[in-house]
């Protein structure tokens, strides 16, 4: 599947068969489960995030953890609340991977051979995208008429266990990456700075944006005191992969803070990486979203997002 000047998703007619192809239009959004909901039950969030990115011709991202969130719901007015988003934005969406292991793997093999498999980026989900096409009728891009997220409870014991599978391997990222020893840590700083020193040449490529920004969003985590949170893998996973290549994300407060920080310190290191702005999902931080589509975003300079690291200064 290529991406298509012009196209978010799309169906074309590849080696004789119907599929779909997408792309990430700028500027991009993703919203974690709690910011999906809250934007999708107020109608006039729904509306106006709805206007704003249709206006500017950019992308609302959904991940597989969104709908894994939505198959252990009990209302199912919050489905079919967020498949009336989705319809209202459709086609102005894209269809993301965030497992991050295999992201990163992504990543690393485009570095190595310039171009992305199938002409898609890293973060492309195909099941996803095999999932929403099956549920498509006739050569028209609909939002199935019976709804994604709201039947997100039924679905099969397959896709059900490939979700969890999902959720496992970031779980397993996230304990791999928290319970380094200081040795282990102190390899990977050497490793950034490694990194650092490699990237002096103009487009220069690092071998994986996701796992620079998950080892510095670590970094900052593991600062906070007190207790930590059972869904903190989760968070991670809402966080990272969807921050490289999207432009804002709407985030627990904790991982927002969290993202803020790491995009803060990492510019100061040098490195100019594409790393979303992030928003609470609170009422502040959701006006914060939309004052920033509305009259704070610009179209970036730097090359595309997840490819390219630009240095702007070393230490």
């Amino acid at each position: 599947m290529a991406q298509e000047d012009g196209g978010v998703l799309l169906l074309r007619q590849i080696d004789g068969r119907q599929q779909l192809a997408q792309a990430i239009e700028r500027p991009s959004v993703y919203l974690d489960h709690c910011g999906l909901r809250k934007v999708s039950e107020d109608p006039a969030q729904a509306r106006r995030l709805t206007e704003l990115l249709q206006a500017r011709t950019g992308t609302l991202v959904i991940s597989e953890e969104n709908l894994f969130e939505f198959t252990g719901l009990t209302d199912v007015r919050q489905g079919e609340l967020a498949d009336d988003l989705m319809r209202k934005l459709n086609p102005r969406l894209y269809l993301m991977d965030v497992r991050i292991m295999d992201v990163r793997a992504r990543e690393k093999a485009l570095t190595e051979s310039g171009e992305p498999p199938l002409g898609a980026l890293p973060c492309e989900s195909q099941r996803l995208i095999e999932m929403f096409g099956s549920l498509l009728r006739g050569n028209e891009m609909l939002w199935p008429e019976q709804g994604f997220f709201r039947n997100a409870a039924s679905v099969t014991d397959e896709v059900r266990t490939a979700l969890a599978e999902t959720r496992r391997q970031n779980a397993q990222y996230f304990e791999q990456m928290t319970t380094r020893t200081e040795r282990e840590a102190a390899d990977e700083r050497a490793l950034r700075r490694r990194h650092l020193r490699m990237l002096r040449q103009p487009g220069a490529r690092l071998p994986s944006q996701s796992n620079m920004l998950a080892s510095r969003l670590i970094t900052e985590y593991m600062r906070l005191k007190g207790p930590r949170d059972p869904n903190d893998a989760t968070d991670i996973a809402h966080a990272c992969v969807p921050a490289v290549y999207c432009d804002a994300v709407v985030l627990d407060s904790k991982w927002a803070d969290l993202l803020n920080r790491a995009r803060r310190r990492l510019a100061d290191e040098g490195v100019r990486i594409n790393i979303a702005r992030a928003f609470p999902a609170s009422p502040r931080g959701l006006l914060g979203l939309m004052t920033y589509l509305e009259r704070d975003y610009r179209h970036p300079v730097a090359v595309p997002p997840g490819i390219v690291v630009e240095m702007l200064s070393l230490p």
